[in-house]
């Protein structure tokens, strides 16, 4: 008996120092991910501020006379840049305290609004020599949702699937069901274990090689969820079961009207 006892108290305490163990690693892997992330932010902070600068230098010398709307086309660029930088440390504050997205909701006709945001979405990928094909289906004619915290998560969402589809095309589509806007991102990429899914949404869970290979900041999804959850909505992804191999991610925002686009009852 006392041997027996000896021996489950040395294999408690094996378990229990494995687990230390393991515990102690993760806390040590997330700092440096952490670490990670704020020397990234900070680096990328410094260019468009630069540009900025020698912009306004040589506007204010007047170097770039004759080019007004091309400096000020590209102050703007640098400007959203600089804008999406600043919301990521926010959202990466507001994650970290265990806090909801911040939203500030306004009325938003939503066919205009996603339509214009589909059509940038698409140049964006072009520019990186990828397809984006935007479908929209019936819609409200409008809602009350943050669209900029919308367009946010969204992004992140296309921006995850040009890194896990490779070249394959990606495809967004929103429409309304069950009195909430949904949002799928669609992409043709490689398997993926579907007990691992959930597990993306957690903050850095992608690990240190995602963010080093697609320039991402680790917190893409966390933010995405954190939106959707901020609207009472629901975000998840999950494999695609039409007999395309990828991923679809869902976003689901309650908006609180029945009321359809005139585009829709003409339709």
């Amino acid at each position: 008996l006392l041997r027996g006892a000896g021996l489950a108290v040395a294999l408690l305490l094996l378990v229990a120092s494995l687990a230390v163990l393991r515990t102690l690693t993760n806390t040590e892997r997330l700092l440096q991910l952490r670490s990670t992330f704020v020397a990234s932010v900070s680096h990328d902070l410094r260019t468009p501020v630069a540009s900025v600068a020698l912009m306004a230098e040589n506007l204010r010398s007047g170097h770039a006379a004759g080019r007004e709307a091309e400096y000020a086309a590209a102050i703007e660029r640098e400007a959203a840049r600089l804008g999406r930088l600043v919301d990521a440390l926010l959202d990466f504050g507001r994650i970290e305290r265990g806090l909801p997205a911040k939203l500030v909701r306004d009325r938003v006709r939503l066919r205009a609004w996603l339509e214009a945001f589909g059509a940038a979405e698409v140049a964006k990928c072009a520019a990186r020599q990828r397809t984006l094909r935007v479908s929209l289906g019936p819609l409200p004619e409008a809602a009350d949702v943050d669209r900029h915290a919308i367009e946010r998560a969204l992004s992140n969402l296309i921006d995850n699937a040009l890194v896990h589809a490779g070249g394959s095309p990606i495809e967004l589509r929103a429409s309304c069901e069950r009195g909430a806007l949904a949002f799928e991102v669609l992409d043709e990429g490689g398997a993926v274990q579907a007990s691992q899914l959930d597990a993306l949404f957690e903050p850095f869970a992608q690990g240190s090689d995602r963010p080093a290979v697609s320039g991402g900041t680790g917190l893409g999804l966390a933010i995405v969820r954190a939106v959707a959850e901020a609207h009472g909505g629901t975000a998840c992804l999950e494999l695609r079961t039409d007999g395309t191999a990828g991923l679809r991610a869902l976003v689901e925002v309650p908006f609180g009207t029945t009321a359809t686009d005139p585009e829709d009852r003409a339709a």
